[in-house]
């Protein structure tokens, strides 16, 4: 384990697993709740500011004519939720308070954003090599392949080259979303320790992969069926402003005014969990 975590433990020590099997999903969606009245009573701004901030968002998605505002729009969230979680991050470790600013904590953090997702991202490409290279064996074991041919490869996959290209594939994402979630509790460990940490947190995960994700999918549920919904609705409804103006305000209050302290409160309670040495 990285040294300078804070509460850092030796692996090995007889106190992981009794602290890890203490960290339960209830456990962590209750402290995950907990957090949203303080979040908003001390990081209301910042808060604020990323509601707003997502609902003109998904604004520019709902409306066709708004489309080329997107890349604009993306970065002003980006910087929206770098002030929100730096807020959050700085209460949930009682740091201070949860003011909005743009300090050092929040370049470390957005340092950290930006090293997950550059390992993450090379991480998958050389999992879609994998998943490609299975996909040309199979096409080249079938009938009618011809390697200069580019069109004939799909077509030379039988079927049971696609099961075997699936079940690669399928393979591929879970380990990819596993991956992620190894490195979930970066953010935590970069807030809390003022110094830049990524790969130091693997081990900080160990044991507790499945219950981070399914806290995750279950403080998901919400904005994910919010969205689908409203996609559906605009789809299937002729869209006025004022129901465009409604769907986006509501998508930015539940994603960001919502969601996103409970994320931080979740990945918090798990923080600690991974961290706190055991009383003796």
């Amino acid at each position: 384990m990285g040294q300078g975590l804070p509460g850092a433990r030796r692996p090995g020590h007889r106190g992981d697993l009794l602290l890890i099997s203490a960290a339960t999903i209830g456990g962590a969606l209750a402290a995950s709740g907990r957090f949203v009245g303080p979040a908003w009573r001390h990081a209301w701004a910042a808060l604020l500011l990323a509601s707003l901030a997502t609902a003109f968002w998904v604004w520019v998605t709902l409306v066709p004519e708004s489309a080329h505002w997107q890349p604009a729009v993306f970065l002003i969230v980006l910087a929206s939720w770098l002030l929100a979680q730096g807020a959050l991050w700085r209460r949930v470790l009682d740091q201070g308070d949860g003011g909005l600013r743009l300090g050092m904590g929040e370049l470390r953090l957005l340092t950290t954003w930006f090293l997950a997702a550059a390992f993450l991202f090379i991480i998958g490409l050389l999992f879609f090599v994998v998943v490609l290279g299975f996909a040309y064996a199979a096409a080249a074991s079938g009938k009618g392949f011809v390697a200069a041919d580019v069109a004939t490869w799909a077509g030379a996959v039988d079927s049971r080259g696609r099961i075997v290209v699936s079940i690669v594939g399928l393979a591929a994402a879970v380990a990819l979303v596993w991956a992620a979630i190894r490195i979930s509790l970066a953010p935590a460990a970069t807030m809390a320790s003022a110094r830049v940490r990524m790969l130091e947190t693997w081990p900080l995960t160990r044991g507790l992969v499945w219950r981070i994700l399914a806290g995750q999918g279950v403080i998901g549920l919400g904005p994910m069926a919010l969205w689908l919904w409203s996609g559906r609705f605009v789809r299937s409804t002729p869209l006025k402003a004022s129901v465009a103006i409604g769907l986006s305000g509501l998508n930015g209050l539940v994603v960001a005014g919502l969601w996103l302290p409970l994320g931080v409160g979740l990945m918090a309670y798990f923080y600690r969990a991974s961290t706190a040495k055991l009383e003796t």
